[in-house]
């Protein structure tokens, strides 16, 4: 699985992130993600798109997947660490702090990530 990534902001913490917890079972969840995601750490007012195609993931600063998660940085690295669970997630959305779209999409890419 070939992952590539713009050199700096978030799509680099995202794209290294990816490189590194990459693994045959992780592959396989890859290769069936299909479609954009966009990330957004509203605190930091920074937003990386991931396209996920078939042998590859490409991560580019901006906005404008069709699947959406937007919060701050804090709660975005605990979600990429499995610190969230579903309760405390939907407690996030229902207060505003974490909005989703496309959830299904979203809850496969963490699997990447944790």
């Amino acid at each position: 699985m070939k992952i590539e990534y713009e050199p700096s902001g978030l799509a680099a913490i995202l794209g290294q992130l990816l490189e590194q917890r990459m693994n045959e079972e992780k592959i396989k969840i890859a290769k069936s993600l299909k479609g954009s995601l966009t990330i957004e750490a509203k605190d930091l007012n920074a937003a990386s798109t991931i396209y996920f195609e078939e042998d590859k993931i490409m991560l580019k600063n901006e906005k404008g997947g069709k699947a959406v998660i937007s919060t701050d940085f804090q709660t975005l690295n605990e979600l990429a660490s499995g610190k969230i669970g579903t309760f405390r997630t939907l407690r996030l959305m229902i207060s505003g702090k974490l909005k989703i779209k496309g959830l299904r999409l979203v809850k496969r890419f963490q699997k990447l990530l944790t």
